[in-house]
C-alpha cells in the first residue's frame, strides 16, 4: 500500500509546474483558459467559429 497522503498527489502547485515544463505562466494560463473556453464556444458560437478560434489559439501557441 502506499504511503503517500493525498496532499502530495494532487498539490495544484506541482501540477501547474510540470504542465508544459519551464514555460512563463502567463502562457501556461492562456492555454488552460482557450482549452476551457473551446467548450462553451462551440455549444454556443457554432463550429464555423469555433473552428476559427482554434486556428487563432493555435497560432498564438507557435508565436
Amino acid at each position: 500500500m502506499s504511503t503517500a497522503t493525498t496532499s502530495d498527489t494532487h498539490n495544484s502547485a506541482t501540477l501547474l509546474d510540470t504542465f508544459l515544463g519551464p514555460t512563463p505562466l502567463w502562457y501556461k494560463k492562456a492555454v488552460i483558459g482557450a482549452l476551457i473556453l473551446n467548450v462553451p464556444a462551440f455549444f454556443f458560437l457554432g463550429p464555423l467559429v469555433t473552428s476559427w478560434i482554434i486556428l487563432f489559439e493555435f497560432i498564438f501557441t507557435l508565436a
